[in-house]
């Protein structure tokens, strides 16, 4: 993929605590350019005093770990983050005025329906997707990040609270530098 490290290691370690918006849960993003075994680097000791024992990861996903398989493939950008919500003419609650706008809206709304089925549950590269809202629509300091180091939903062996997605942003520059420390880590939930 485009400006994506051609090989390495990425590794994400979180606690997953709530946190207030733009605040400072603890996290950190590794990546080793040359791996010389396959072997996960050990959780960091600050992360590890905060984790909870969670439910969220299946048995097999606590203990042995879960292989994810990526196939290339091209996704359109969706209603449901920005900037493409703005051309979202669904916009929660609205009533249909007129038969026409009846028919904009419910195809629409099939039309959104059938590109987030063709996202898959995991993935990288591509456009976030959030259960809430995009916080670069809301923070203008996020509004850079365009770039999706990894997307993570749900599926039979992940479940992240109540249907909860997980977003690891950088920015384009950010990415060509290598500098994943500058990465956003977002996650939110019903």
């Amino acid at each position: 993929m485009e400006g994506f490290p051609k090989r390495g290691v990425l590794q994400i370690f979180s606690s997953f605590e709530l946190v207030d918006v733009m605040g400072g849960c603890e996290r950190v993003v590794r990546w080793d350019a040359d791996p010389h075994t396959d072997e996960l680097i050990a959780i960091p000791d600050e992360i590890q005093k905060t984790t909870r024992k969670t439910k969220d990861f299946s048995e097999t996903a606590r203990q042995v770990g879960l292989p994810l398989v990526f196939e290339t493939d091209m996704a359109l950008g969706n209603p449901y983050n920005w900037p493409f919500e703005e051309s979202d003419p669904s916009m929660e609650n609205r009533l249909p005025e007129s038969e026409e706008v009846a028919a904009i809206l419910e195809g629409w709304e099939k039309r959104s329906e059938r590109i987030l089925a063709g996202y898959g549950d995991h993935w990288v590269g591509g456009h976030p997707s959030f259960v809430q809202y995009d916080v670069r629509s809301e923070y203008s300091a996020c509004r850079y990040l365009d770039r999706v180091l990894f997307h993570l939903g749900c599926d039979n062996e992940i479940n992240l609270g109540d249907a909860g997605l997980l977003n690891l942003m950088i920015s384009r520059d950010a990415l060509s530098k290598r500098d994943f420390q500058s990465a956003y880590l977002t996650w939110d939930c019903y």
